[in-house]
């Protein structure tokens, strides 16, 4: 294997993962990562399951990369429109995005309308205008203004 480059596809994700929890429980963990001894112990104990050899940095740039990540999504979960209901485990929005949605259905109604009311105007204006009803429709019967 390649020592400087490392293929982490899911299931060795997930196993590096558990073996890093498991580490933080047994309080070999800090606010910067694994401690020396929690490196080691995952090290030993991922060569024993996965039979994949990879050095301490190539681990430690795993999980730095997975922190920045799971922050990244933390910060959208948490600002963006979407969240996630608990209760029911669906997608949940808060009150200020239903109300941008209603205003944006609102202003889609609205010029919806006024089309219509436009298109009713030309339409009556022609058929009043218009000596040969065979030409309603036809924009040529309108008086220009």
């Amino acid at each position: 294997m390649d020592r400087d480059c490392c293929n982490w596809d899911g299931p060795t994700t997930r196993l590096f993962l558990d073996l890093c929890i498991a580490e933080k429980d047994k309080f070999n963990f800090t606010n910067q990562g694994l401690t020396r001894d929690g490196w080691h112990n995952v090290q030993r104990s991922f060569k024993e399951l996965a039979g994949a050899r990879y050095t301490n940095k190539q681990m430690s740039n795993k999980l730095q990369a997975l922190k920045k990540r799971y922050r990244a999504w933390k910060d959208l979960h948490n600002t963006s429109g979407p969240g996630r209901n608990k209760s029911t485990g669906g997608v949940d929005f808060d009150a200020d995005w239903w109300d941008e949605q209603q205003t944006q259905q609102d202003a889609i109604e609205t010029e919806r309308l006024l089309n219509r009311v436009v298109h009713n105007l030309l339409t009556l204006t022609n058929w009043i205008f218009c000596s040969d009803p065979t030409k309603i429709g036809d924009h040529s019967c309108v008086p220009a203004v």
